[in-house]
């Protein structure tokens, strides 16, 4: 049996409708820059520099990381295999649709299927939830700080 939790931490720091909305501008974005890459148009120094490993550490971080404020940091536990809290939902719901879209893009004259920019977008991930929990933390912080005064 899955089980979806909500985090019992502080209140959130911002509103989650902004996160929802801050989340859809990034989707635009990141559905923007995959018709481009679909369409040849990523300038060739994009792949030569390693630029590519560091756009799919971003896009996976920043993807994370707003689902999971807009998401109330849930978490994911498809079985009693995995503890309760230990896997957010977040990164299940980017990393499942990531990395098979990564393996589809064998099937494409455009691009190129990498297990390096697969882990680079794990990598981002996990860097973007953890930064936007201790965002969240440090915003409830904040406020129970003042409310003291």
């Amino acid at each position: 049996m899955t089980s979806i939790t909500a985090s019992a931490s502080s209140p959130s720091a911002l509103p989650r409708r902004a996160w929802w909305l801050t989340l859809g501008v990034a989707v635009a974005f990141v559905v923007v820059g995959a018709a481009c890459a679909y369409g040849g148009l990523v300038p060739p120094f994009v792949a030569r520099a390693g630029v590519d490993k560091v756009l799919h550490f971003g896009m996976g971080g920043t993807l994370a990381g707003l689902l999971d404020g807009a998401l109330g940091r849930r978490s994911f536990a498809p079985s009693r295999v995995v503890p309760k809290g230990a896997l957010p939902l977040a990164a299940v719901l980017v990393l499942v649709p990531v990395g098979v879209e990564e393996y589809l893009q064998r099937f494409s004259a455009c691009r190129s299927s990498s297990f390096a920019d697969f882990a680079a977008d794990a990598l981002g991930v996990a860097a973007g939830i953890w930064a936007a929990r201790s965002w969240e933390r440090a915003g409830g912080a904040l406020r129970r700080l003042g409310a003291r005064r």
